[in-house]
């Protein structure tokens, strides 16, 4: 299976589904049902995403929660 980063204004896409893909490079890769696009965003862009959906503080009591259920 071979893969390759692209951008997506070389792909010829239409508009929407350009849109859809919401990042300007394109991991392309053959699987064995056909063609796979799976967009590769930069880490900047990445940085703070899940900022206020999850914290260091609630994985440690989380962990903590799992531990103390253990037998």
């Amino acid at each position: 299976m071979q893969m390759a980063v692209m951008n997506v204004e070389s792909l010829g896409l239409p508009p929407f589904a350009v849109e859809k893909i919401g990042s300007r490079k394109v991991l392309v890769k053959e699987v064995t049902e056909g063609i796979l696009l799976s967009p590769v965003q930069a880490v900047p862009n990445l940085r703070g995403k899940y900022r206020g959906v999850f914290s260091t503080e609630q994985f440690l009591v989380q962990k903590q929660t799992d531990k103390d259920l253990e037998p």
